[in-house]
């Protein structure tokens, strides 16, 4: 799982804060569509491909509420499940 908070402040954006807030959702998601895959690199030895992680659902899309804070920060909430695969030399 991979948990993604948005953050902005909305005074410093202005009247369309909520639609800048969505705005940036879907930039997000543009790189994590379902079976994206992601190569995982072993860095601690010769740099092979040693597995991938495949996007397969998207957990949780929200706005998060929170009233008490509103004016001064919104907040948008992503949670993406991803699935190991991992490879061998024979399947590169």
């Amino acid at each position: 799982m991979l948990n993604l908070n948005i953050f902005i402040r909305p005074a410093k954006l202005g009247t369309l804060s909520t639609l800048r807030l969505q705005t940036l959702r879907d930039t997000v998601l543009v790189y994590f569509r379902p079976l994206t895959k992601i190569r995982v690199k072993d860095y601690a030895g010769d740099s092979a491909t040693i597995g991938n992680l495949l996007m397969q659902t998207i957990a949780a899309d929200r706005l998060v509420m929170a009233p008490t804070r509103e004016q001064e920060l919104l907040q948008w909430n992503l949670t993406l499940a991803f699935r190991w695969s991992e490879t061998t030399a024979e399947t590169q």
